[in-house]
């Protein structure tokens, strides 16, 4: 995490003053202002023991650039002014969208959200074959499940997909936000005025952003069934068979079959990481 007097020393050369830490913010997002008036976002975020503060920027850049793609086409991301790094840590500088993280997801924002996926789907222009990726990321994180006996019944509909999945067909030139979760927007009464986060997109699947989106929508209780609902169903329509999406941090497989199916209690409070998660969304695997 970056120091205030390194934040203070970046802001000035960026010429900015930040007027302090944003609602809810990741990665120490700082509402801040510009010479002439303008509220902006800066983000900061010290890189992986697998990265310097240099290749995570890179991936920022991407990340923006291909936001960028998206805003052209009436997207309602960000303009970014800017990103880089410090020898510390990444950075990125964006206008700050109108609008409030909602308390909870509306049966529009919901039916919004899904819309915003599917625009997506081939407005990377450029290509990524990402399967080694995926399926790397995929057997990371189910070491991270097997670990917990009460996970074993998902870690086993894992290993089944993951074992065939050789045969799946991933999409590459879509552009996937990478982390497209439910909390993830900005919105005023029933419109959404922003999606933000884009430091981490990349090009690949759009149809993984739709699954990290109907995952946390059935398992967290702040959005309602019905919002919850039309989001996971739609994921069962448009996610093709064993299909597979790794949201960041918790692992999750897709298939035509998905479902829901809750825990008592599960959406009376807990949250990701607690024993229910598992339970809360089930992906039933697909043999193709």
């Amino acid at each position: 995490m970056i120091d205030n007097s390194e934040l203070q020393s970046l802001a000035g050369d960026l010429g900015v003053d930040v007027v302090g830490p944003l609602a809810g913010g990741e990665f120490g997002a700082m509402l801040s202002i510009d010479r002439a008036g303008r509220e902006l976002v800066l983000k900061t975020m010290s890189p992986p023991a697998v990265l310097t503060s240099r290749s995570l920027a890179s991936i920022f850049e991407r990340g923006v650039r291909l936001a960028g793609r998206l805003r052209a086409i009436g997207y309602p991301a960000p303009e970014y002014v800017g990103t880089g790094g410090t020898p510390n840590v990444a950075w990125s500088l964006q206008e700050r969208l109108p609008g409030d993280v909602p308390d909870s997801m509306t049966a529009r924002h919901a039916q919004r959200r899904i819309e915003l996926a599917k625009m997506h789907k081939d407005a990377a222009g450029e290509s990524n074959d990402w399967r080694s990726f995926a399926f790397a990321r995929m057997r990371e994180h189910m070491e991270t499940v097997v670990q917990d006996e009460r996970a074993a019944p998902l870690a086993r509909e894992l290993a089944s997909v993951v074992e065939h999945g050789e045969r799946v067909q991933l999409r590459q030139n879509d552009v996937v936000h990478a982390d497209f979760h439910h909390r993830n927007y900005l919105a005023i009464g029933d419109e959404i005025t922003g999606v933000f986060d884009w430091e981490f997109a990349l090009s690949g699947d759009w149809r993984v952003d739709l699954v990290t989106l109907a995952f946390w929508c059935a398992i967290d209780h702040r959005v309602p069934p019905d919002a919850a609902r039309i989001v996971v169903e739609c994921a069962r329509e448009d996610v093709s068979a064993g299909c597979a999406g790794v949201p960041r941090g918790v692992p999750v497989v897709t298939a035509t079959r998905l479902r829901r199916a809750r825990a008592p209690g599960a959406r009376r409070g807990h949250r990701a990481g607690d024993r229910d998660v598992h339970r809360a969304v089930v992906a039933r695997p697909v043999v193709i």
